[in-house]
């Protein structure tokens, strides 16, 4: 072999080896230690299920739908909208199973993938209702998150595949991504665990609302930009994903 050759071939080798620790790094994780040092932002592990699965999830949305459509539950926003909620259930119900899809694959190389984020849209949705206006909200939250969870799983399946600096830095903004989407579902939790009576006197929707909208806007912003970044990987390997991204 010629030196030339092993150059390439240690390269080669290089490259698949770097695609093999990033196929079995956790970006969820990864996500979860970013928190560690925000007190405010941890996701109490005692208040959730570790052994929760994504049918348990799929479970707890469709009761919550059933509930929201037979007693016809709505709510008005600021600016005057009507939300009717089983219809936002109804969308996250689409999410969970588009999940599902994907997880029979994911799971088989990662059981564990996405259960902490899936956990806590699960707690929340098990929560009381003590306010329309605050489970409004809360719900459009959870739609956002479960679609995001959903989404990336595919691209993390598509897009993260072999070995680029392009698809190292859509990694790393992933881990962004997902780290202000857990920080919304801890301020969330965190709410929500608290008393009843704790609550209405913090004044239910505005503490709320006011803890939350910036880490919803967060997630809004750190999905543009990774939007941006699957379309050039898209377009360094020319290959779809399965399904359009919602933001193109």
């Amino acid at each position: 072999m010629s030196f030339l050759s092993q150059i390439v071939t240690t390269q080669v080798l290089v490259h698949r080896k770097r695609a093999s620790q990033r196929s079995k790094k956790r970006l969820w994780d990864e996500a979860a230690k970013a928190l560690d040092d925000d007190d405010d932002s941890k996701l109490d592990l005692g208040i959730l299920q570790s052994h929760v699965t994504i049918n348990d999830v799929h479970a707890a949305v469709q009761q919550k739908l059933d509930q929201c459509e037979s007693k016809r539950w709505q709510y008005t926003k600021s600016d005057g909208e009507k939300v009717v909620l089983y219809k936002v259930l109804q969308r996250i119900v689409k999410w969970v199973n588009k999940f599902r899809e994907i997880g029979d694959i994911a799971m088989q190389y990662d059981p564990a993938h996405a259960a902490l984020p899936w956990a806590a849209v699960r707690f929340l949705l098990q929560g009381a209702v003590n306010s329309m206006e605050t489970f409004g909200v809360m719900v459009e939250g959870l739609e956002l998150t479960s679609r995001v969870i959903a989404v990336y799983a595919e691209v993390e399946r598509n897009c993260l595949r072999g070995f680029s600096k392009l698809k190292t830095h859509l990694a790393n903004r992933i881990i962004v991504l997902y780290s202000a989407m857990l920080r919304y579902l801890a301020r969330a939790s965190h709410y929500f665990d608290q008393s009843t009576s704790k609550r209405v006197l913090r004044g239910a929707f505005q503490t709320f609302r006011s803890s939350v909208s910036p880490w919803l806007d967060r997630i809004k912003e750190a999905e543009m930009e990774v939007s941006k970044l699957v379309e050039l990987v898209q377009a360094e390997g020319s290959f779809d994903l399965p399904y359009k991204h919602p933001l193109n």
